[in-house]
C-alpha cells in the first residue's frame, strides 16, 4: 500500500502550485494567462491517457 501513498503524493506533486512555479522559473510561462504550468501538465497527461494508441 506504500506504492500508492508514493503515487499520489507525485501526482499532487505534479498537479499543484509547484508546477506553476517552475514553469515560470524555466520561462515556459512568461506572464500571467490561463494556461498554467500545471494545466499543461494535466493536458499532457491526461489528454495522453485518452489517446492509447500512443
Amino acid at each position: 500500500m506504500l506504492i500508492f501513498h508514493e503515487v499520489a503524493q507525485a501526482i499532487q506533486s505534479v498537479f499543484s502550485k509547484e508546477t506553476d512555479e517552475l514553469a515560470k522559473e524555466t520561462g515556459f510561462i512568461k506572464r500571467e494567462r490561463k494556461l498554467t504550468g500545471s494545466s499543461f501538465i494535466k493536458i499532457l497527461i491526461f489528454g495522453w491517457i485518452q489517446n492509447k494508441s500512443c
